[in-house]
C-alpha cells in the first residue's frame, strides 16, 4: 500500500520536527546557562563605576529614581576659626556658711583683759586664745611704751612655778626697778593663779611645781614648755620674744641704748640672738663660734622670715619632745644646737627652715635666700655663772646664775648684788635705789 501524500508530509513533518525540536532543546539549555552565569557574575562581581555607560535606546520609565552619589575620602581639616565674644556674666552665687575662726582671728577679736573669775584655761583653743591675748598685753617691753617705740612688737617673757616663787619674785624685783614689763610661763596652777590672768601664760605641756635640777626628766618638761610657748606666741601674734630664766638677773637694763643686746634688737637685722655659754670671763678678743649657747636667755624675730623662723623652732619642739618619750628625758639646750648644727650642715629648708645661717654679718654658710641671721650676745656684758663674775660688775647688764642647780644658784646671785632683792617675810621688793 502507497501512503498518501498527506501522511508523507506528516511524517516528514515528524522526522524533521524529531531533529528540530532537539536543537530547540539544546538551545534552551544554553539559553538558560547562559542567564544563569550572568546572573552569579551579576552577583559575585562589584559594578564598574568607571567604565562609561553605552546609551540605550529603551524608553525611560517616567518615575525618577534618586541618584547615589559617590563620596570620595575627606579633605584636610581647615583652620579653626575665631573665637567669639564672650557670652554675658552669669548670675552671682550664693554666699556659703562662714569657716571656723582661726586661732589669729580669735586671738584679735578677744578683748585683752579678763576677770580673774574666769579661772584656767583647759581646752587647747582657749590655751591659744590665752597665750596670745597676755603676750599682745604685754608686748612693748617697757612700761613706758611710747618712749621706747622700737619694741612695740616686742614681748619678755619669763617662766616661774610656786617652787621657784621666791627666785622669780627676786628678778621681778629687778626687772619691776628697770621699768620692764613681762609675761609669765606660768608652769603650775599655783603660780598661774599668783600671778594673775594678765601676766600669766598657761602652759600647753606638762606642769610642774617641783624644784629640781638638770638631769631631771620635769626639768626637761620645763624647757619643753619654755620652747613650745614661744613657737606659739610667734605663731598666734608674730611677736618677737626675748626669753629669760628667772635666775638670770637684770642688774642693768638690759634694752637701753648702748647695751648690747638692746642694740643688737635695735638692728632688726636678726633673726635669733643667744647667750654665750661660758663658767668663766674669755680671754679679751673671744669670738664665739656659734654652734652653742644657753637657751635661758635669748631673742627670737619672726619679723624677717616668718614661715622659717617658726618652722625651725617647731622642728626644736618636737625632737625634744620625741627625745624625752623615746629617751626618757631630753634637755631643750642641746637639743636647741643638735637641730642647729643639724640644719647648716644638712642645708635642708623644708625640714629646717632655713638652708644657711649667717652670724653677725659673717659670710654665710651657704648661698641661698633662705638664710637664718643670728648673733651672741657679748659674754662680759651678759655672762653665764663666771665664778669670778664680781670682778666684771663694771661691764655686767645681766648675770645669769647657772651652773648651779635651786638654792646653789642664790650664792651666785648674791656675789653679783643678784640677790636680796625680794623680802620673802613681808612679801615686797626692797633696795630699791641700788643698780639704778
Amino acid at each position: 500500500m502507497v501512503p498518501s501524500s498527506a501522511s508523507a508530509g506528516s511524517a516528514a513533518v515528524m522526522g524533521g520536527g524529531g531533529g528540530g525540536g532537539l536543537a530547540r532543546q539544546l538551545l534552551q539549555q544554553a539559553l538558560v546557562s547562559f542567564v544563569v552565569v550572568g546572573i552569579v557574575l551579576a552577583v559575585l562581581l562589584p559594578v564598574r563605576t568607571d567604565m562609561p555607560m553605552q546609551p540605550t535606546t529603551v524608553q525611560e520609565p517616567t518615575q525618577t529614581h534618586p541618584q547615589i552619589a559617590v563620596t570620595g575620602p575627606p579633605g584636610l581639616q581647615g583652620p579653626p576659626g575665631l573665637q567669639g565674644p564672650p557670652g554675658p556674666p552669669g548670675p552671682p552665687g550664693g554666699t556659703g556658711p562662714p569657716g571656723p575662726p582661726t586661732a589669729a582671728a580669735a586671738v584679735a577679736a578677744a578683748p585683752l583683759a579678763r576677770p580673774r573669775s574666769e579661772g584656767l584655761p583647759t581646752d587647747l583653743p582657749s590655751i591659744e586664745q590665752e597665750i596670745a591675748r597676755v603676750a599682745r598685753l604685754r608686748a612693748g617691753v617697757f612700761e613706758d611704751r611710747a618712749s621706747y617705740p622700737e619694741f612695740k612688737n616686742v614681748v619678755l617673757v619669763t617662766a616661774a612655778n610656786s617652787a621657784y616663787w621666791e627666785i622669780f619674785q627676786n628678778w621681778l624685783c629687778l626687772a619691776k626697778r628697770h621699768g620692764l614689763d613681762f609675761a609669765v610661763v606660768a608652769n603650775d596652777d599655783k603660780a598661774y593663779t599668783q600671778l594673775g590672768p594678765d601676766v600669766a601664760i598657761p602652759v600647753v605641756g606638762h606642769k610642774v611645781s617641783e624644784m629640781v635640777g638638770w638631769g631631771n626628766i620635769k626639768l626637761d618638761y620645763v624647757g619643753w614648755n619654755k620652747m613650745k610657748n614661744v613657737w606659739y606666741i610667734m605663731k598666734l601674734t608674730g611677736l618677737d620674744v626675748v626669753f629669760t630664766d628667772c635666775d638670770n638677773v637684770f642688774l642693768r637694763n638690759p634694752f637701753l641704748p648702748g647695751t648690747n643686746l638692746g642694740d643688737l634688737i635695735r638692728q632688726r637685722k636678726y633673726d635669733y640672738i643667744f647667750q654665750t655659754e661660758l663658767s668663766k670671763a674669755p680671754p679679751r678678743g673671744y669670738k664665739t663660734p656659734g654652734d652653742g649657747g644657753n637657751t635661758g636667755f635669748f631673742y627670737v624675730s619672726p619679723a624677717r622670715q616668718p614661715q622659717q623662723i617658726m618652722k625651725f623652732f617647731e622642728t626644736v619642739v618636737n625632737r625634744v619632745n620625741k627625745t624625752i618619750v623615746e629617751r626618757n628625758g631630753g634637755a631643750d639646750q642641746p637639743i636647741f644646737w643638735q637641730v642647729f648644727n643639724e640644719m647648716r650642715n644638712l642645708k635642708d629648708e623644708s625640714t629646717f627652715g632655713f638652708r644657711c645661717v649667717r652670724q653677725c654679718g659673717k659670710q654665710a654658710s651657704c648661698q641661698s635666700d633662705a638664710v637664718l641671721e643670728y648673733c651672741e650676745m657679748d659674754p662680759w656684758t651678759h655672762p653665764t655663772g663666771w665664778t669670778d663674775g664680781a670682778d666684771y660688775l663694771g661691764e655686767i647688764a645681766t648675770y645669769h646664775g647657772n651652773y648651779a642647780s635651786n638654792d646653789m644658784k642664790i650664792d651666785k646671785l648674791k656675789k653679783v648684788g643678784g640677790w636680796g632683792h625680794y623680802d620673802k617675810k613681808s612679801k615686797v621688793c626692797v633696795d630699791q635705789n641700788q643698780g639704778r
